[in-house]
């Protein structure tokens, strides 16, 4: 037993040399010792372990470092960053016919002599580190250790290689081939005394010593304090590089090797002669190990419970812990399952090149706004709960600079480290949402395969400059992204569809400590699959194959790989029927979510969408897409209908759709302000008003057709025949016909239809852009509102294209619209706000935007009006008054107003051109089935252009040139139409200025004019925007129509004349647009402030 001048923790090296001397003392030879203990380390066990004596070393890091004498008993925690190789030092001499020891020291503590008889053993040096990424709740708990917590007996001799032989022989044999001996081997070597070999010869080998005192410590980094860690009498395969070990032993500095070197002899003094290149002196310690051990994660818990995982207890834990990340991820379950079955992979094994175990995990649909929350909020969690983690923030920039790879520089003989230099059980997330368009240089290109390179086989290759080699690791990965990561492709991918982010209040200790015992204690499981299992498995296997060709080897290796986690999750050691049931369910609801987001994919190629957007944005355009189809599969038999009528009574016939408007606008307002009836809802109604209003005219028109009164028993075959006659018949001169050439039924018939489809044409497109407008911004609008318009358009150029083709079924063209209408009625239920992406510390306080959640109860929220200081008081008037609402928001708001007189000078300039069209058609197309032809042509042909603008051209042009330019270019484009139609009065000429009129409203000035509305109040979108679009708009065509009507019979049917009359209008027209377009934008900026 060691005396008290001998005490272990102020001076162990009394310690060391007592037992050194009773073993000489004994007889033993020194040379006997050269790679073995004399019996010092078992005093070191007894006082850490029977004594209980380990709490009271003192931790090596920053803070302790001044503190710390030289030449005591430390321990350090650290990452094995660099192997040096092997030293050579004199290990055992004579002084004065005594043997002396130099082990675990750096001088001797005796004068050696100018001709010692010495015996030269052999260490090996390492450079460690703090574990990178180490979180602060493992540091600061690390120094407060339980008595016997470690069992150093049966773990020091524990073999735990976790590099290939091979990678480990090389690293030893790099540091080997570049040591140097120090001066003392030399001046043996040139003795003729025997020496090693010159490939175990450093040049960074050397002898250092130690100091009395810490006064000489001005420049130790305070942030990361390495440590070169000397090892005595281990095998070589005990001790790998990037493994994490603590190590106890003696701690010196070689601040005083100076001291040493004037306090010995001659020799002595070139013993210390040579240098270290590679580290300062001054800043790196030196710790002689006496006990290591290699460190697990749950070696850096605090008050690890000490017992065995039973299931009940894990269960409980797991729930609670999988209810934590559920609310990290803004309720998204089936994420947060996902995430605890990540947190607990590890490789267990490795077959071949494949890293057995691994399960990284890729959440899309994340963008830069929603990863700044819950990217924060679940690497927080992610650093609460793992003692190692890290942060990538890929970017072209960092791609381009960053050194990932180790690299080997030979002339400081040092192991550069780089980012991917990891621990085994770190966790590496990579945030790819900075990624922008940009250009990578070689070493963007090399760092993306080395990434690619990590998460496919869980290696990283180690720059050794003549060549390189990979190294095995064990990281796990999660990435950020808003699309599948092409750069890392991770083994999971889901979609992230978050709820609002609510506060998360601050967890308690217990709990955390809870679970990061359960992910570290039920991740070390062993797991096993019992023989009826596997054959469950392999059937579904198998039946899984046949039912998806495109699985193969990795997606079946997957599955298994989550029926274990999932079993270990739940504190099982063996793959129960029921775990693999939640596994398939849970791959079933992935896999519906990727279809989902393959076609976000999709719409992404033509428009600039946020996964948030795609839903309200689909339905959107499908509804206007069946609106239009309805539309324009009935126009043709409404414009025919009208002709048969003479063209003399088109002007009275827009007159009497004007005065429906003025019926039907009050009604449609009144619906939208029934409090117990949502807005979606009220879509929904309005949508299948119309489509049952076409059957109930299918019906009338089926019995005023000439022919039918007589035969309403024939088939539908003689009903078609005897329609195509009436059409006939009714051929001839246009102008000649008048309202007495048919029956009062006839007539009533054809009247209400024309003023019906106008009505339906204006109330279905208005009710339902304003349903879009309150569901969007102006920001996303001008990204969206294109893409919108294209299912207009496509459901226009269908109708065109569908009544071309089916011209000879004339009213049974009622019933397929009748149909079309009721798909409307159906997508508008989806057009609906989504607030999911949108956390609540980021939202804006605001009751506009809580349609979505009011309208479950039918309430209609309250809405802020910028452009009108008044609020809406309709909820308290009586409901036979809230017809009036609209008209009273319009006269109320002078932006209103203008957006008003901006639709009127439209109406008016758009109702010329189709009188004009109408007038030329008639008068050179003599055929009423050939008018139909023509009209059906004309129509297909303009939406195949407005489609390709629409798919193309209208985002960017909104997003570049504004809103103002946008509207100004439909006034500046009739302008010129007028024109030319005045010079060239054919039907050539009106079908193109109605192709380029039509392209460039639709495309630009249409979406444009939606946005005017994104800056009002809600009750201003739904009712003030419903009256101006449809009041409004059958005003100015009454008004055109008789102006045209004045002009016409004035000018005794001169068409190019009286399109010159109309060229005042559009100078008015386009000075209101720029006027209103600086309007617009002033109140956008205004709206954006108040809510940020």
């Amino acid at each position: 037993m060691v005396g008290p001048q001998y005490d272990c923790l102020s001076n162990p090296l009394g310690a060391v040399r007592s037992t050194f001397d009773k073993a000489m003392a004994s007889g033993s030879d020194p040379s006997a010792f050269n790679g073995s203990d004399w019996g010092a380390l078992d005093v070191f066990r007894q006082f850490f372990i029977d004594q209980g004596s380990l709490s009271q070393v003192p931790v090596l890091n920053p803070t302790t470092i001044g503190r710390i004498q030289p030449d005591t008993l430390v321990r350090f925690r650290g990452m094995i960053q660099d192997m040096l190789g092997n030293e050579f030092y004199v290990g055992a001499y004579k002084n004065d016919a005594v043997w002396r020891t130099n082990k675990f020291t750096d001088f001797p503590q005796f004068n050696m002599g100018e001709e010692p008889e010495m015996r030269i053993w052999e260490r090996r040096l390492l450079y460690c580190v703090p574990v990178p990424g180490q979180n602060s709740w493992t540091e600061s708990l690390s120094e407060i250790l339980p008595n016997g917590c470690m069992d150093w007996t049966s773990q020091q001799r524990e073999k735990r290689p976790r590099m290939d032989d091979d990678a480990s022989d090389h690293m030893d044999m790099v540091s080997d081939d570049e040591c140097r001996s120090s001066s003392c081997v030399k001046k043996m070597k040139g003795e003729g005394h025997a020496s090693p070999s010159s490939s175990s010869q450093s040049k960074d080998s050397k002898i250092e010593g130690n100091s009395s005192s810490m006064i000489k410590m001005p420049d130790v980094d305070r942030n990361s304090l390495p440590c070169l860690v000397k090892i005595y009498d281990c095998p070589e395969s005990e001790l790998k590089l990037n493994e994490i070990f603590e190590f106890i032993g003696v701690f010196t500095m070689n601040s005083e090797v100076t001291v040493a070197k004037e306090d010995n002899s001659e020799v002595s003094d070139s013993f210390f002669e040579d240098e270290l290149i590679s580290f300062p002196d001054n800043k790196v310690p030196r710790l002689h190990c006496l006990i290591h051990r290699k460190l697990e994660v749950r070696d850096f818990l605090h008050r690890s419970p000490m017992f065995e995982p039973k299931p009940h207890l894990v269960r409980e834990i797991r729930e609670s812990l999988l209810g934590h990340l559920t609310v990290i991820l803004g309720n998204d379950g089936i994420a947060a399952q996902f995430m605890l079955l990540h947190l607990l992979s590890k490789v267990h094994t490795r077959v071949d090149n494949v890293a057995v175990g691994k399960l990284s995990l890729n959440l899309t649909c994340l963008s830069k706004e929603s990863v700044s929350v819950f990217g924060n909020r679940l690497n927080h969690a992610v650093k609460n709960l793992l003692p190692f983690t890290h942060c990538i923030p890929l970017s072209v920039e960092y791609l381009n600079s960053a050194s990932l790879a180790p690299k080997k520089e030979y002339q400081s003989n040092r192991l550069i480290p780089g980012v991917l230099q990891l621990a085994e059980g770190s966790h590496l997330i990579i945030d790819e949402t900075k990624l922008e368009v940009g250009t990578l240089d070689s070493n963007g290109v090399e760092n993306t395969r080395l990434l690619k390179n990590l998460m496919e086989f869980q290696k990283v290759e180690y720059d050794f400059q003549y060549y390189k080699m990979d190294m095995t690791t064990d990281v796990q990965l999660l990435i950020f992204s808003e699309g599948k990561s092409n750069i890392v492709p991770a083994d999971l991918v889901i979609p992230f569809q978050p709820s609002p982010a609510d506060s998360i209040d601050a967890m308690p200790t217990e709990a955390l400590e809870a679970w990061r015992w359960y992910l570290a204690t039920v991740r070390s499981l062993p797991h096993a699959i019992e023989t009826d299992m596997q054959k469950v498995i392999e059937n579904d296997l198998v039946a899984a194959r046949q039912a998806d060709r495109s699985l193969g080897s990795q997606d079946f290796s997957r599955w298994l790989t989550m029926g274990r986690l999932m079993s270990a999750s739940f504190g099982e050691t063996t793959l129960s029927l029921e775990h693999w049931q939640m596994v398939q369910e849970m791959e079933r609801l992935r896999r519906e979510r990727l279809n989902k987001s393959r076609l976000d994919a999709i719409v992404s190629t033509f428009v600039t969408v946020h996964p948030h957007e795609t839903s309200a944005l689909l339905h959107s355009s499908s509804c206007f897409f069946f609106i239009l189809s309805a539309y324009f599969v009935v126009l043709p038999l409404r414009d025919e209908g009208a002709i048969s009528l003479g063209l003399s009574n088109l002007p009275g016939l827009f007159v009497g759709s004007l005065l429906l408007t003025l019926i039907a606008a009050p009604l449609s307002t009144l619906i939208f302000s029934l409090p117990n009836l949502s807005k979606a809802k009220a879509l929904v109604l309005i949508h299948r008003f119309f489509s049952v209003s076409l059957v109930v005219f299918f019906i009338l028109w089926h019995y005023s057709s000439v022919g039918n009164l007589a035969s309403n028993l024939e088939g539908s075959s003689s009903n078609l025949k005897g329609d195509a006659e009436a059409d006939v018949n009714q051929a001839g001169t246009a102008n000649s016909v008048d309202w007495s050439d048919h029956g009062w039924f006839y007539v009533l018939v054809r009247i209400g239809f024309f003023l019906w489809v106008a009505l339906l044409n204006l109330l279905t497109i208005s009710s339902t852009w304003a349903r879009v407008i309150d569901v969007m911004d102006s920001e996303s609008g001008s990204r969206l509102f294109g893409f919108i318009g294209a299912g207009a358009t496509l459901g226009q150029l269908f109708g065109s294209l569908f009544a071309t083709g089916m011209a000879f079924l004339g009213p049974f063209l009622l019933l397929f619209s009748a149909l079309l209408m009721e798909l409307a009625a159906q997508f508008s239920k989806g057009i609906n706000k989504d607030l999911s992406h949108v956390p609540e510390e980021l939202r804006p306080i605001r009751k506009a935007d809580s349609n979505q959640q009011s309208e479950a109860d039918g309430q209609t929220p309250a809405a802020a009006n910028e452009s009108s200081p008044k609020l809406s008081t309709s909820a308290a008037k009586p409901q036979v008054w809230a017809i009036l609402d609209g008209l009273r928001l319009i006269l109320s708001s002078t932006y209103l107003l203008y957006v008003s007189l901006f639709l009127w000078l439209s109406a008016v300039v758009s109702s010329f051109f189709y009188f004009q069209k109408v007038t030329v058609i008639a008068l050179t197309v003599k055929s009423s089935v050939g008018r139909r032809k023509l009209f059906a042509q004309i129509n297909s042909f303009i939406a195949v252009f407005i489609l390709a603008g629409q798919l193309t051209l209208t985002g960017r042009i909104l997003s570049v040139a504004g809103v103002t330019a946008a509207i100004c270019s439909a006034p500046f484009v009739a302008f010129t139409n007028l024109i030319a139609i005045a010079v060239w009065p054919t039907w050539v000429a009106v079908a193109v200025s109605e192709t380029l009129r039509k392209v460039v409203t639709y495309v630009v000035t249409r979406p444009a004019r939606e946005l005017l509305f994104t800056v009002v109040s809600q009750d201003e979108k739904y009712k003030a925007k419903v009256c101006i679009d449809v009041i409004v708009q059958r005003i100015g065509d009454a008004s055109a129509a008789g102006m045209y009507k004045l002009f016409f019979g004035t000018l005794h049917g001169r068409t190019s004349t009286v399109s010159l009359y109309t060229l005042p209008v559009c100078l008015l027209w386009m000075a209101t647009a720029f006027h209103l377009g600086h309007r617009q934008a002033q109140l956008a900026k205004l709206r954006n402030i108040s809510t940020s």
